[in-house]
Parts: structure tokens; sequence; C-alpha cells
């Protein structure tokens, strides 16, 4: 078994190349008003289809926490208008499954803290934000 230093240094290497696929393609097209490409009728939580509902969510709208599912995860219709994006975050959440670094809306204490036991969803792009999963 790796050590906890390997995961640590592994997840946040896959979290900031996760952040730089959506810096550099901005598969969310996200705008001033926070509203994306996969905004049905803007009455969500940040404004942001994906962050609805979510308890990690500050007041101001920022994320509390380094969620790597969270930050590699993004909707069918941000995935639909960047092909590339969907494919570079699958590839991303394809090598966290594989070392078992992702659990949907959960900060990366706790899967540090529960390394080997958190089972990997199917489908990490397009997953529907409405599954039990999130």
């Amino acid at each position: 078994m790796q050590s906890i230093s390997f995961h640590s240094l592994a997840y946040n290497l896959l979290y900031d190349m996760a952040a730089e696929t959506l810096a550099r393609l901005n598969p969310c097209k996200t705008n001033n008003n926070g509203y994306c490409a996969g905004q049905d009728d803007g009455s969500h939580l940040n404004n942001l289809r994906c962050c609805r509902e979510c308890s990690n969510v500050s007041k101001v709208g920022a994320c509390k926490v380094k969620s790597l599912a969270c930050k590699a995860w993004i909707c069918r219709a941000a995935a639909e208008s960047n092909p590339e994006a969907a494919v570079e975050l699958r590839e991303i959440m394809e090598q966290a499954a594989i070392l078992g670094l992702v659990a949907p809306r959960e900060p990366k204490g706790f899967v540090m803290s529960h390394l080997g036991s958190i089972p990997a969803p199917k489908s990490w792009v397009m997953m529907d934000p409405d599954s039990s999963l999130w």
C-alpha cells in the first residue's frame, strides 16, 4: 500500500490538473453573473447547477473545501459543448479513481482519512447532479 503522502501529492496534482483544464478550456462557460452552460432556471445556489444545495459553498458562492470530485466534474451541457475538456477531465477522474481519491462533494481530508474504502461512481463526467452520489 502506498503512503498517505503519495496519495496527498497525487490528489493535489490531479486537482491542479483539473483546475488548469477548467481555466484553459472553460467548459462551463461561466459568465460574470455566475450562470453556466448547464443553467436551467437560475434558482440554484451560487447560480451554478452543479453546486446547488452543497453545504461546502459559502454564502458568497465560493467553495470552502478542496474537492477533486467537484473540481473535475462537469455537467452534460458543459461536456457536450466542450468535448476536449470532457475527455481531459474524464482522464483525470479515471486516474483518481484508480488511486481511490474521489468522493463526491467530500473534501480532501475526508478522502485521505478513508483511503481504500471509497467506492468509485461508474461515470464522472456528465453524471446527473440529481443522482444520489451528489
